[in-house]
């Protein structure tokens, strides 16, 4: 997987994305939707740091077959799948529920990848922000904090 997030472009692609077993996620949006655009930022982070998963986009007025097929009634909306089947959904802009459920579906984030897309991996900002605060040495922090709060900055950055 390339850890990118691709658009879908028919409900017959989806249906072969679909039927080969491995996770995916669907993330319906709308290009007049300020929360769509802000969660694609987080869907694309996300792409990168589970690349076990395939991560697609989906115009819901564009493809009012696919979107009526998964009763998308708002965006931003996602749908998560496992083994050929829809095992989840997600309404509104929820960083941090988004990534549980990604987590859930995907399995656990490949430590390479954590701050690439971002810049510095997650151990360097660790060690900088203790520096920063005066403490002697990094504490390490667990993959599920570190994420968390890298979506916590994602979302500061999108709503400032």
């Amino acid at each position: 997987m390339s850890g990118t997030v691709k658009d879908i472009v028919s409900k017959e692609e989806l249906d072969n994305l679909r039927h080969s077993g491995a996770p995916l996620v669907l993330h319906f949006w709308a290009s007049w939707c300020d929360a769509s655009k802000q969660m694609d930022q987080v869907f694309s982070h996300l792409a990168t740091d589970f690349p076990r998963a395939h991560f697609f986009r989906v115009e819901a007025e564009e493809h009012p077959e696919i979107s009526e097929a998964y009763s998308v009634a708002l965006v931003p909306y996602f749908v998560f799948f496992k083994d050929g089947k829809t095992v989840d959904t997600l309404e509104g802009a929820d960083p941090s529920s988004l990534a549980n459920k990604v987590g859930k579906v995907a399995g656990s984030i490949t430590p390479a990848s954590l701050g690439l897309a971002a810049g510095p991996t997650i151990l360097e900002t660790v060690k900088k922000n203790a520096k920063a605060s005066g403490q002697d040495r990094a504490q390490p922090v667990s993959t599920a904090d570190a994420l968390k709060n890298r979506l916590e900055k994602l979302t500061l950055l999108c709503y400032s």
